[in-house]
């Protein structure tokens, strides 16, 4: 194994070139992986262009090599030769992310595929599970039950990679009665810039603790992780009802639906969000409630009975229950998956050219009418003339007993907390060779604004780094993401990775800290 390098040597010489970097030459590089063992994939290797693939087809980067380490080990060295090469360095758990920051956001940097790291304990009796950042969503989900019948709270794609999600939240429906993914972390092994492996937990390096529950990508390369699992339920409903509505009714179901929502008898065993496209006619919205409820069946209609009751007619309703599993897949086939398990030919052929902001609503301050009003008015004039597909999800974060909204914003750098929703607003070509115009991203800028102003000014908004937005110039995501846990978490960086050796355009920054009352 090549040692360890010395930290503040290996930075400061790192940090003296970064400016100027060039792409490495391929064969020493190709050599010094060769002589490790570790394969690693260049341009000119005929698996290059499936691994080079980004999810969003919007994104094309050619790294300078794509690294598939067996280990920790192989991590630690694959990170020491890219700073001795002087490449910028980037992790990918499942490469999904909607930024392609996977690939460091630029070319020529070294790609550290996780897909062996596959690792996954389960401790029967504490329900302690150690999971490779190389497992996705999906096949987490089956282990775990299979080997215990436990179950953790995460998104619905089952090829959602885990390293990922799990570093900067990590949400599903049975979030509002187990917190996010991270919110189950208790503990992590990262390889650190210098190639040194560390464990965190609330004991041991608190610091990158809180750090990697949030911003995980920006302090190291996450190559397992430590959740308390949970019994997972013997029974799941879940359920799907479906409206089409003219604006004026669509207006009123977006407050009746924020009223609801509100409503201090809702229990936590239930999740759901809202999601809002082109209707079956000209001039209506298609409305759907879609969620799951982990409880008995019978008392799910006596749940949402508060809602059905101001609602302008009956919806079209779909209703199934089974176990978690059947569940889980269920949910997934409605993204567009055949099974939790996805093929390998499932997973390079995953994706599409999209945009997407989000917007995160401060559950002190909810919608106004008249800000639903407009956003109402918006999507039900301009909305048809929008020539790429698009969607808008609401998805229900806080309510008064939701687990998600109960942990103090400093307790980890996920700081969106005090939230009643998160929006995600969705624009995709319908198909590959559709262009990407300014229009596609001007449509969701106008959607954000007929929110925002149209709500008191003094709302402090946020948006959810897993649903990233490329166009966000420096001065505001950092606020938007992270708001004031962004100062502690350049402060950790500088400690851990002062030379931002990892890095995209939306890395933590480690001088940051030191501008404060500047």
């Amino acid at each position: 194994m090549i040692s360890n390098l010395k930290f503040y040597s290996a930075f400061i010489v790192f940090g003296a070139l970064w400016p100027s970097l060039v792409q490495s030459d391929a064969e020493s590089l190709r050599s010094k992986f060769s002589e490790l063992k570790i394969e690693a994939v260049f341009p000119d290797d005929p698996k290059f262009e499936v691994l080079a693939k980004a999810y969003n087809k919007r994104f094309t980067y050619t790294p300078a090599a794509i690294i598939l380490p067996r280990n920790k080990e192989d991590v630690s060295n694959a990170v020491q030769i890219s700073v001795a090469e002087k490449l910028p360095i980037c992790a990918r758990s499942g490469g999904h992310s909607y930024t392609a920051y996977a690939f460091c956001g630029r070319d020529g940097a070294l790609v550290i595929d996780l897909v062996r790291l596959k690792t996954m304990e389960l401790e029967a009796s504490s329900g302690i599970a150690n999971i490779g950042t190389g497992n996705r969503v999906g096949e987490m989900a089956v282990e775990l039950y299979d080997k215990g019948k436990r179950a953790l709270p995460h998104a619905t794609c089952p090829g959602v990679g885990i390293g990922g999600t799990a570093s900067f939240g990590g949400f599903g429906y049975s979030s509002r009665m187990w917190g996010l993914t991270l919110d189950n972390i208790i503990g992590h092994e990262v390889v650190l810039s210098n190639g040194t492996i560390l464990e965190t937990s609330e004991k041991q390096n608190p610091d990158l603790f809180w750090a990697l529950r949030g911003a995980g990508s920006s302090f190291g390369i996450i190559t397992s992780i430590k959740f308390q699992t949970h019994k997972a339920p013997n029974q799941v409903t879940n359920f799907r009802y479906e409206w089409n509505l003219n604006q004026e009714d669509f207006s009123n179901a977006l407050i009746n639906f924020q009223r609801f929502s509100n409503n201090e008898k809702i229990p936590n065993q239930i999740g759901f969000y809202a999601n809002i496209g082109k209707g079956k006619k000209d001039n209506d919205l298609s409305f759907v409630i879609e969620g799951a409820w982990y409880d008995e069946v019978s008392k799910l209609s006596e749940v949402m009975k508060p809602f059905f009751d101001v609602m302008p007619y009956p919806p079209d309703k779909t209703e199934k229950t089974g176990d978690w599993i059947a569940s889980l897949t269920d949910l997934a086939q409605r993204t567009g998956s055949k099974s939790l398990l996805m093929s390998e030919k499932e997973i390079q052929e995953d994706g599409k050219k999209f945009y997407v902001k989000s917007l995160t609503t401060p559950k002190s301050m909810p919608m106004t009418t008249t800000s639903i009003q407009a956003f109402s008015k918006y999507l039900v004039t301009q909305g048809p003339q929008i020539k790429t597909g698009w969607f808008v999800q609401f998805e229900l974060y806080g309510g008064r007993n939701s687990a998600v909204t109960s942990i103090p914003m400093n307790q980890t750098s996920f700081a969106q907390r005090d939230i009643l929703w998160t929006i995600q607003f969705y624009t995709y070509a319908t198909n590959p060779e559709q262009p990407f115009t300014e229009e596609a991203f001007e449509s969701l800028d106008q959607m954000v604004k007929t929110i925002v102003e149209n709500n008191p000014p003094d709302g402090e908004y946020g948006g959810y780094s897993n649903y990233i937005d490329s166009r966000l110039p420096d001065d505001q995501w950092k606020k938007f993401y992270y708001k004031t846990n962004y100062l502690k978490l350049s402060e950790i960086k500088n400690l851990y990775d002062p030379a931002n050796i990892f890095s995209n355009p939306q890395t933590i920054k480690g001088d940051d800290f030191r501008l404060q009352g500047q």
